[in-house]
């Protein structure tokens, strides 16, 4: 992504209502790891006040000290990799894990992670988030895979306290065409579904 992509990105969401945005990481292609960075510190530094930036898909301790040198608020660990959440804490970041299991997600809460985001839930839906929530109440669950504007409330009424939406929202060709208001109707709709 450029930083003119960028900011037209963050534009969009910002005027659609979402205040939180993630810059991942392409594991398949390594030699962007850097422009990640770069956007991640762009955004932070256009937006200090406005937007909560954070690095997604971080599954190496180099991404996660690009994404800390970026000055990244928050670190997406799609896996609950113990190592990597701990380091991430230690740096001061809010820690995003991944788990799908009721083993998993309890692996990443007791790592230190402050949200466990369960991933792919769409694979199983909303009663699966709340089967989860029988046990593992005390753990702040995120909704991610799967999720669109038209289910998002019902993870949240299953016990979600929030959800992570990607590709459909900010895929590569709206975002390539500048389809800002385009992205910024599909954001408005997203935050009217979870309120």
């Amino acid at each position: 992504m450029t930083e003119a992509e960028a900011r037209g990105l963050a534009e969009a969401l910002l005027a659609g209502g979402i205040s939180v945005m993630e810059i991942s990481f392409h594991q398949a292609d390594p030699q962007s790891f850097p422009q990640t960075a770069e956007n991640i510190g762009f955004l932070r530094t256009a937006y200090p006040d406005k937007l909560i930036v954070g690095a997604g898909n971080v599954l190496t301790m180099t991404q996660l000290h690009l994404a800390y040198e970026a000055s990244a608020q928050f670190a997406v660990i799609p896996v609950a990799d113990r190592d990597l959440i701990v380091r991430a804490k230690d740096l001061g970041l809010t820690v995003i894990a991944g788990g799908f299991t009721p083993t998993e997600v309890a692996a990443a809460h007791k790592a230190g992670a402050d949200y466990v985001m369960v991933f792919p839930v769409g694979s199983l839906g909303p009663n699966y988030l709340k089967a989860l929530q029988t046990s593992l109440s005390h753990i702040p669950l995120l909704a991610s895979g799967g999720v669109n504007e038209a289910n998002a409330d019902d993870y949240r009424r299953a016990g979600a306290v929030g959800v992570e939406v990607g590709g459909k929202l900010t895929g590569k060709d709206w975002v390539q065409n500048g389809q800002w208001s385009d992205i910024q109707a599909l954001a408005a709709m997203y935050v009217k579904a979870v309120n």
